[in-house]
């Protein structure tokens, strides 16, 4: 019955330790998709822009 209640614990710590490192690399591959067509596009105005004035 003890070693059920550490395994369980130790279960729930694992499945939260998971879920947090997958939330957070799901963030960053998020963030990084996000944030690397970002500068690239507002380069890419700045350049279209100068060329029309």
């Amino acid at each position: 019955m003890f070693l059920l209640h550490i395994i369980r614990s130790f279960w729930i710590k694992a499945h939260r330790l998971i879920f947090f490192s997958l939330i957070t690399h799901i963030c960053h591959i998020s963030l990084c998709f996000c944030w690397v067509p970002l500068p690239g596009s507002g380069l890419l105005l700045h350049f279209l822009q100068s060329t029309h004035k």
